[in-house]
């Protein structure tokens, strides 16, 4: 059974920049640039038969493009004793918008989602269960900082693949988002 999600990817320029925020964290398993992306929605293991499903929920009509930046470096669980780091995105009002809509599309087709309350964030670092070093050096010195700004036009189908090295994500889908913006400015994701 596929172990599927829903998220955003990232640019390169993006990832290559907050990849170069790495630390020495003790017990910190960076991620890789290949792993940087937005969870929106974890579905899990997901039967073949329900694939037509998923994509019928992402069908139209669907929200309108926007912008963030990714800023402000956090973690969960104690900072002295972390279970990841993670950066922020600014503002997250589009990208909690478009959590719930692809929440409640996946809902209506019979999907279960992840109930918890949801914080837009894009994960830099995981460490094991008793692994985790003191990450507040970390914390201290990038949380200030912020990534270029970067253009979601499209939410994308992620296939997740675990291994001893890590998860390794495949881009199955991706279902644009109506163009609302013109923003040459800004970064756009892999397309």
């Amino acid at each position: 059974m596929p172990r599927l999600f829903v998220g955003l990817e990232l640019p390169q320029q993006t990832s290559e920049v907050l990849l170069g925020w790495r630390a020495d964290v003790e017990g910190a398993r960076w991620q890789r640039q290949d792993q940087m992306h937005l969870t929106l929605c974890f579905l899990g293991q997901v039967q073949p038969e329900q694939v037509p499903a998923l994509f019928r929920a992402m069908e139209g009509p669907e929200p309108e493009d926007f912008c963030i930046t990714p800023t402000g470096v956090g973690c969960f669980g104690d900072p002295d004793r972390p279970r990841n780091l993670w950066v922020g995105v600014e503002p997250e009002a589009p990208v909690i918008g478009l959590h719930e809509w692809v929440s409640l599309r996946l809902v209506e087709q019979g999907f279960g989602v992840e109930g918890r309350h949801f914080r837009p964030h894009i994960t830099l670092a995981r460490f094991g269960r008793h692994q985790a070093g003191s990450a507040r050096d970390f914390l201290a010195q990038y949380r200030g900082r912020s990534a270029p700004e970067l253009l979601v036009q499209h939410v994308s189908l992620f296939l997740s693949n675990t291994s001893p090295e890590g998860s390794r994500y495949q881009v199955l889908a991706r279902f644009p988002l109506k163009q609302g913006l013109d923003a040459p400015h800004a970064l756009t994701g892999p397309q």
